[in-house]
């Protein structure tokens, strides 16, 4: 799954070391040796899926690259834009339409770079038109970074991460009656997880398989750009804490109505 998951979205990549670390830690139950072969049979299942793949990229780039070809600095230099405030964490279509516009200007500029190179390290030019873009992104991000100011980083986090965890209606009618409907049923889902997680208090050390992909998602978001959709992984763990309030609410009715039959 780990394996799988990182094939689907490269910002994965390091899930398996986090569950090995949580595996792994001294206060988990189970003997270590069961845990020790539980991580090593989660990295060669984690080998299997990524290795076939970076065979093919090193063939065809002729470097190694575990995963996707590029993307990550595009990425990166929105989420600095974000930090600095020239994108907002809203991410409006019109954003989205610089976002898309300026991914065409640098597009534009690598293909007439790459007219005049010789030295061409893929099979494929366009190949090196998309490092060569990535590569660009990540410098530019670097610049922004560095003029980001550290005063508002706390601010500027829990903005993020509320953001991030906000409701992730992206339908086109999502200004109609419609958003409202979703605005409610996601508050009404937040209420009940956080409900959840107050009962589950004295357990929660216990569920860690259902903080693992949330922290880790917060942490990577942190760092790349952030969306609601990005969450959407998360989400269905968290519901589990949902559950729990409603079940308890359920039962909390049940003895209610026992007690008002007496």
């Amino acid at each position: 799954l780990t394996g799988f998951s990182a094939q689907v979205r490269p910002v994965f990549a390091l899930l398996p070391v986090v569950f090995a670390l949580v595996i792994l830690f001294p206060r988990l139950r189970g003997d270590w040796r069961s845990r020790l072969l539980t991580v090593t049979l989660m990295a060669v299942g984690y080998a299997a899926c990524v290795v076939p793949t970076t065979v093919r990229n090193a063939l065809i780039t002729h470097r190694f690259i575990p995963f996707s070809i590029g993307g990550s600095g595009m990425s990166l230099f929105v989420s600095a834009q974000q930090y600095s405030g020239q994108i907002s964490y809203r991410l409006t279509v019109e954003e989205f339409r610089a976002i898309r516009a300026e991914g065409d200007r640098r597009l534009a500029v690598a293909q007439r770079l790459m007219e005049t190179r010789v030295d061409r390290g893929a099979i494929d030019p366009a190949v090196d038109t998309a490092f060569l873009i990535n590569e660009r992104y990540i410098q530019d991000a670097g610049t922004l970074a560095r003029a980001i100011d550290l005063k508002r980083l706390p601010t500027n986090m829990a903005e993020r991460l509320l953001y991030f965890w906000s409701t992730g209606d992206m339908s086109p009618w999502n200004n109609l009656y419609v958003h409202r409907i979703v605005q409610v049923q996601h508050a009404i889902l937040a209420v009940l997880g956080a409900a959840g997680m107050w009962i589950s208090r004295h357990r929660l050390l216990l569920h860690w398989p259902l903080w693992v992909f949330p922290v880790y998602l917060m942490v990577i978001h942190g760092i790349f750009h952030t969306e609601p959709r990005y969450s959407f992984p998360a989400r269905p763990f968290l519901l589990v804490y949902a559950a729990v309030s409603a079940a308890s609410l359920w039962d909390w009715f049940r003895g209610s109505s026992k007690t008002r039959e007496e």
